[in-house]
């Protein structure tokens, strides 16, 4: 889930495109980049959030020597939208292992 705010030059039907990976650049991605429907807020336009069920298994692991290791469980979360500009104020992950 992410949420935003400051939102202004949408699209019509605008969209979150979401990424995470295990290192800061987003160059390591252990999901790709999805779409996310943005829903506006009923009385602000300016606000938003993205919901998505990612329904994937992975594993944090040494990805070809990068130094990964299964003990650092850091992932990172890369949000931008499809048209306009706007500030992700937070998001939410939630996972089981």
């Amino acid at each position: 889930m992410v949420y935003f705010d400051t939102l202004a030059g949408l699209s019509a039907t605008p969209k979150a495109i979401c990424r995470i990976s295990t290192d800061a650049t987003g160059d390591l991605a252990v999901v790709p980049e999805i779409e996310l429907d943005l829903g506006l807020g009923l009385t602000t336009a300016t606000v938003g959030s993205a919901v998505g069920l990612i329904d994937i298994d992975f594993v944090i692991s040494d990805v070809l020597g990068h130094g990964l290791l299964a003990t650092d469980r850091t992932v990172y979360v890369h949000v931008r939208l499809d048209a306009g500009t706007g500030n992700l104020s937070h998001s939410h992950i939630t996972w089981q292992e």
